[in-house]
């Protein structure tokens, strides 16, 4: 027999080709040569398999060479192996309620989701049960949220097909597909949820939206598209955080544009207080900065805790920043509500350009907060000898 199956290995798959997997595992029980034949040959996988209940790594690795280079057939048999490996080990196991005692953390649909393997995952889908099992390993995903990460429009449509994406599973942060599609920018798939989804403004556990995504990942055509869909089209987080304020932090100014023509408060502010120019003159957006003062008429704004841009510019050291601002307004080194000037920000921080700055624009280098501190004050506290040089002349 042995003999028979090393000279005629093809005869031999054609053989189980026709046989089902009860079967199958019969004919292992026939002799040893053609259980090595198939353990070694046609089921050369169910060793990796077999690994994965002690390594999780071998799996995946597994997984991923399967999917970029195994052809059709191949693809088909593992699949078969993975069903049986999952009778074992059934996908109720990735259940969110069950995650405390579930062995494993992802599920061989989530893999084909990631690589955009459509093939393999219209395969899975016609043998699985749970055809959208909770990853614990990745925060509570599933494979839609793989594909929609990705970007894999076919495997997105192909697993919408089996599921109600009207009111789609959010993970453990209460983040969609779509959060996921309009972070990484992927127009095509966000189209495809918004077009189904009930509620098309979902919120994560912090209140970010998909158009708050879409605005930190830079991406113009999403947050017009998303726009589109929306009646409140700079809605806040849980901190009062805007798209506009993201984009100002982030820089985006071609977004930060669009948004501001498309919206009536000009001026969003921050559960603290802070303005789309508080955040842009804090990150060192000069044209934001630009962009906005040249529209407003209060140029540097107080928060709730009357810090101004020019606070925010001073701590971080924008000097460019700062520059501009302090030659646009008429106080050039208000106190905040503590008493605490941008010269007694930038002193604490080390800023000498900005004490600099400031020196040439007002005669009193010594305000005193409301707890009697001085700049020079901060400045020795935090040893920064060149201001305090500067200060105690």
């Amino acid at each position: 027999m042995k003999n028979f199956l090393v000279r005629f290995p093809h005869l031999g798959k054609g053989i189980f080709e026709i046989l089902d997997d009860e079967n199958l595992v019969k004919c292992k029980e026939v002799s040893k040569s053609w259980s090595f034949f198939m353990d070694g040959e046609r089921f050369f996988w169910k060793k990796i398999i077999q690994k994965l209940i002690k390594n999780y790594d071998d799996f995946q690795k597994s997984w991923n060479i399967a999917l970029k280079n195994a052809d059709i057939e191949i693809l088909k048999e593992l699949g078969c192996v993975v069903k049986n490996f999952l009778s074992i080990h059934p996908s109720k196991c990735f259940d969110k309620e069950n995650c405390k005692h579930m062995s494993i953390p992802f599920s061989p649909l989530h893999l084909c989701a990631e690589f955009g393997s459509v093939f393999l995952c219209k395969f899975l889908l016609t043998i699985l049960e749970d055809k959208n099992p909770i990853n614990k390993a990745d925060h509570g995903w599933t494979p839609l949220h793989d594909a929609a990460q990705e970007g894999h429009l076919e495997v997105y449509m192909e697993l919408s097909n089996h599921l109600d994406t009207r009111n789609p599973v959010s993970d453990y942060h209460g983040s969609t597909p779509l959060h996921r599609a309009a972070h990484r920018g992927h127009l095509e798939i966000c189209l495809a949820a918004l077009n189904h989804v009930t509620e098309k403004n979902p919120v994560d556990e912090k209140g970010g939206t998909p158009l708050h995504y879409a605005a930190e990942g830079g991406h113009l055509n999403v947050c017009q598209k998303i726009m589109e869909f929306l009646s409140d089209k700079n809605p806040r987080n849980n901190f009062g955080i805007t798209p506009l304020h993201v984009v100002a932090i982030k820089g985006y100014i071609d977004i930060f544009k669009y948004i501001m023509s498309q919206i009536y408060d000009k001026d969003p502010m921050t559960d603290d207080g802070y303005t789309p120019l508080h955040k842009a003159a804090e990150y060192g957006h000069l044209d934001i900065c630009k962009f906005i003062m040249d529209q407003s008429n209060d140029k540097n704004p107080g928060g709730i805790f009357g810090d101004t841009p020019l606070h925010m510019a001073a701590k971080e050291g924008r000097s460019i920043v700062f520059d501009y601002i302090i030659k646009q307004v008429q106080y050039k080194n208000p106190p905040n509500l503590d008493g605490y000037t941008p010269l007694h920000r930038a002193a604490k921080g080390g800023h000498i350009e900005i004490c600099k700055l400031i020196l040439v624009k007002v005669f009193n280098k010594s305000p005193i907060s409301d707890n009697g501190e001085t700049p020079l004050d901060l400045a020795r506290e935090m040893n920064h000898r060149e201001i305090i040089e500067l200060l105690s002349d």
